[in-house]
């Protein structure tokens, strides 16, 4: 088992609530490379994408 830093974990989760990085990142008080950083992260940790990008 895993353990997964709280941080992106937050980061994930307000990510999904709001819908968006942008909204996040200005809730979170970061940007909106930041976020992605951190998913970036969350997504090796789980070896697997967890969210859609693009249009």
């Amino acid at each position: 088992m895993t353990n997964i830093p709280t941080d992106l974990l937050r980061t994930f989760v307000t990510i999904k609530d709001l819908g968006g990085f942008t909204s996040a990142g200005e809730l979170l008080g970061r940007s909106q490379p930041a976020l992605s950083l951190q998913v970036k992260k969350l997504e090796e940790i789980l070896n697997t994408k967890i969210f859609l990008r693009g249009k």
